[in-house]
C-alpha cells in the first residue's frame, strides 16, 4: 500500500491540543451554520460541506493527487487543492478530518492499555518507535481503534484551520454499523466496499466486531 511506503511518520508531531481546544467561537452570533468534513490519504482527498441548518450537502468533491504534477511532498499536493478549491479556506462551525489507511486495528477494552498502542499494531504493520500513535474510543462497544494518524497532513491542517477534530474512518464506519445491528438485529453482518484498488470488509455478529479487513 502508499501508506506503507511513503509513510513519513518520523516527522515530529505538533501537539493537536490545538486542534482539540482551538479558539473556534460557540457565540451563535458568530455561527456560519457549516460544517466541513475531510476524508484524507496520501494518494488525495474528498470534502464534504454540509449546510447544518438545513441539513443538507452543499458540496461534495474528491481530489485525486495521480492528476497533480509530481511531488516529493503530500503537503504539496493539499496546498495545491487549498488554493484549487478556495471554499477550504472559509469559515466553518466544525471541522472533522477522517484518516483512510490500513494502519489500524481494533481493541477490546479487556486488552486495551493506552500506553501501549504500538503493542496491538505490530502484527499488521511495521511499527517504528518514532511512529505517533492515536486512538479513538467506542464506548458504547466496549472497544478502542489504534491507528497510526498521517502525521505530516495533520501538520499541514493545523496551519490551515483554527482547531479541528480527527478520527479514522473505519471507527465511524464500524461504530455505524453496530448501530445497524443493534436496531435492526441482525444475527451477522458483512460490509464490505470496493474503490479503485482498495478493497475492505467488516463482519459482526450480533452487536460485537468479528473481523475488519483492508488490503
Amino acid at each position: 500500500m502508499l501508506e506503507e511506503l511513503a509513510r513519513v511518520m518520523t516527522l515530529p508531531f505538533r501537539s493537536l491540543e490545538k486542534a482539540v481546544t482551538g479558539s473556534m467561537s460557540t457565540n451563535i452570533t458568530d455561527k456560519n451554520y457549516k460544517k466541513l468534513s475531510l476524508q484524507v490519504t496520501l494518494n488525495g482527498f474528498s470534502f464534504c460541506i454540509i449546510d447544518t441548518l438545513n441539513t443538507k450537502i452543499v458540496s461534495l468533491k474528491e481530489i485525486d493527487f495521480n492528476d497533480f504534477p509530481t511531488s516529493s511532498k503530500v503537503e504539496d499536493h493539499y496546498w495545491k487543492a487549498f488554493n484549487d478549491y478556495p471554499e477550504l479556506k472559509e469559515k466553518y462551525d466544525e471541522i472533522i478530518v477522517l484518516h483512510d489507511s490500513n494502519l489500524d486495528t481494533f481493541v477490546p477494552n479487556a486488552l486495551f492499555d493506552e500506553e501501549f498502542l504500538g503493542s496491538y499494531l505490530q502484527y499488521n504493520t511495521k511499527v517504528f518507535e518514532t511512529d505517533f500513535f492515536a486512538f479513538d474510543a467506542l464506548p458504547n462497544y466496549e472497544l478502542n481503534h489504534v491507528f497510526i494518524p498521517f502525521v505530516n497532513i495533520n501538520n499541514y491542517l493545523l496551519d490551515q484551520f483554527p482547531t479541528f477534530n480527527y478520527k479514522h474512518i473505519n471507527t465511524i464506519l464500524v461504530s455505524k454499523l453496530l448501530e445497524l445491528v443493534f436496531k435492526v438485529t441482525f444475527s451477522f453482518l458483512v460490509y464490505a466496499s470496493i474503490v479503485r484498488t482498495l478493497f475492505e470488509s467488516v463482519a459482526l455478529e450480533s452487536i460485537a466486531l468479528q473481523n475488519t479487513l483492508s488490503f
